[in-house]
């Protein structure tokens, strides 16, 4: 509830605050631009898209972190093998 409150006076003061640059630009223009605003009533869930969109980022972080992990240690042995052929 507290956030749909709050959630509706930031809307109303972003209107309020177009409007009145709506009447500085029809002041200052002799063209008559009209432009209309309309309040779009947001659609308040209950956070799951938020929430799956969150777990969705955090199992592909962890998928990056080992793949990159893996490729670091294949290079670093590729890297070891090369050296002991080297070496030989």
């Amino acid at each position: 509830m507290l956030r749909k409150q709050v959630n509706t006076q930031q809307a109303d003061v972003e209107i309020a605050a177009i409007e009145k640059l709506v009447q500085l630009d029809s002041a200052n223009s002799h063209r008559g631009i009209q432009v209309t605003v309309k309040h779009v009533h947001e659609y308040q869930g209950s956070g799951l898209m938020e929430a799956f969109l969150a777990l969705l980022i955090a199992v592909l972080f962890i998928f990056g972190s080992v793949f990159l992990t893996i490729a670091a240690v294949n290079f670093y042995q590729g890297v070891q093998g090369n050296r002991s052929i080297q070496r030989s």
